[in-house]
């Protein structure tokens, strides 16, 4: 259903923009170029990316986090790789499982608001009670910032918590394919606002960086545009579906 029958679905949208540009490589880095700074040229384009089950031990083939765009290519920095989040009509991104409504009352384990995540890394139910490597990853790639962590709580309790394991997700995947200049992007229309928040949700997360630049938007009306101005002749048709079908939402 959700694949096949919703066409509101990013995941749909995902494919129907980036598919042909997998093919089309240097149409790719044509495209791409004025969203990631410094990019020369991209090699390879990945869409459904499911890592490896050793980089966080969280996947179980029915879950675990993956990436709708893995990117490869390189930059005036070196080998790129670069995580991209897409979503089209989305109000929200993934929280925390362990703070979604309605767990208290199913009788299951709730992380509480003042959980001591900042000196104690097994207080996080991810880390104690799945043994997932969430936290192990992020303070292995120092994703944070060092005020980025308030005595009690954890900040990615709410929706910065999909933002934050696909960063490190880049980075582990960096690490694995030899990238110097990692990257995270969330690809959505910037008038999506119940989603961004007026652009506050990307900003409330970089704030919480240690490289906060590495982190951008891809508006989805300004790259469906960049495709409708780069597509050759015979790709027309293509670019002014796509633009018809998801610009200006």
């Amino acid at each position: 259903q959700r694949t096949f029958d919703n066409m509101l679905s990013s995941q749909a949208m995902c494919f129907n923009v980036f598919a042909p540009l997998s093919n089309r490589l240097e149409l790719a880095a044509e495209v791409l170029r004025p969203f990631i700074s410094g990019l020369q040229s991209v090699t390879a384009i990945h869409i459904e990316h499911t890592p490896t089950g050793d980089i966080f031990g969280d996947q179980s083939g029915r879950g675990g986090v993956d990436c709708d765009l893995l990117i490869e290519g390189r930059t005036n920095s070196g080998r790129l790789v670069h995580v991209v989040e897409t979503k089209f009509v989305e109000p929200t991104f993934s929280t925390c499982g362990f703070r979604k409504p309605g767990r208290a009352k199913k009788g299951q384990d709730v992380c509480p608001d003042d959980v001591a995540v900042a000196n104690d890394r097994d207080a996080c139910l991810y880390t104690r009670k799945k043994g997932y490597s969430y936290w192990a990853r992020s303070d292995e790639f120092k994703l944070l910032a060092d005020d980025a962590l308030p005595k009690n709580g954890c900040p990615f309790a709410d929706e910065r918590w999909q933002l934050w394991v696909n960063l490190a997700l880049a980075h582990a995947e960096a690490e694995r394919r030899n990238g110097v200049d990692v990257r995270f992007a969330v690809c959505a229309a910037s008038g999506n606002n119940t989603l961004l928040k007026s652009g506050e949700a990307i900003a409330g997360f970089r704030a919480l960086l240690r490289h906060p630049d590495a982190v951008t938007l891809f508006d989805l009306d300004e790259l469906l545009a960049r495709i409708e101005a780069m597509v050759p002749a015979e790709l027309a048709p293509w670019a002014v579906t796509l633009s018809a079908r998801y610009a200006g939402i």
